[in-house]
């Protein structure tokens, strides 16, 4: 079986004052293109921190983060970041001043891709997810939560990457809006082959989830949800 993505014995800690907090310990966990994962757990368990470790945003102290079964620690940080990975938040992370439309093009020329007809490619994302082309002129500070949170799936569609980390993406959201950006989050998944994980404490998003992991804060490891 192929994996894009895999934990192997991962152990992540740090340093509070004269004691070592332990996040994770020797977990290991394997990811699927193709396939919506939803990460539960109790807060502060370490789902966060997880995701940071996915991304490349911090290092293990023991153990292996794997894309295409190659240790991501042997990648150039930004390379990985820009080719392979693209983060939703909460909070959306969208530039307020600029508008829908802009905040699209501004990923694609981040993540350096070379394509034709960018405009038009953006454009087409942010159709796909919803938003039409008068709220593409628009400011995303104007938008309604569930409209940002749609532009930011689009910067993950033309992006190209292969891994979809987001933490709490709907956390802001009511749950009519939660369902319709759920429903994108499968799209992604079955639709584009990404394979999507998701950090959430919403019941509403684990159920359409294809697999839901918990991450269990006392023995710091994860299990399959019953």
């Amino acid at each position: 079986m192929t994996y894009i993505l895999q934990a192997q014995n991962v152990n992540f800690n740090y340093r509070d004052g004269d004691r070592v907090k332990s996040i994770l310990s020797d977990c290991s966990i394997n990811f699927k293109a193709g396939l919506f994962y939803a990460i539960i757990g109790e807060s502060g368990c370490g789902k966060t921190t997880f995701l940071s470790l996915l991304g490349g945003l911090e290092k293990p102290n023991k153990g292996k983060i794997l894309f295409a079964g190659k240790d991501i620690a042997t990648f150039d940080k930004g390379e990985y970041l820009r080719k392979h990975v693209s983060f939703i938040f909460q909070e959306y992370n969208l530039l307020s001043y600029l508008t829908a439309l802009e905040n699209v093009l501004l990923a694609m020329r981040i993540h350096q891709l070379k394509i034709n007809n960018e405009k038009q490619k953006a454009m087409a994302a942010l159709q796909l997810v919803g938003i039409d082309e008068s709220k593409m002129k628009r400011r995303v500070a104007t938008l309604s939560g569930g409209e940002r949170q749609r532009v930011a799936i689009a910067r993950a569609i033309v992006c190209n990457s292969e891994i979809i980390l987001a933490d709490e993406p709907t956390g802001n959201l009511d749950e009519a809006t939660t369902g319709n950006i759920v429903d994108l989050f499968v799209r992604l998944a079955h639709e584009f082959k990404r394979s999507v994980i998701v950090v959430t404490h919403s019941q509403q998003v684990a159920l359409k989830a294809d697999i839901v992991v918990e991450l269990d804060g006392r023995n710091k490891k994860f299990r399959l949800a019953s």
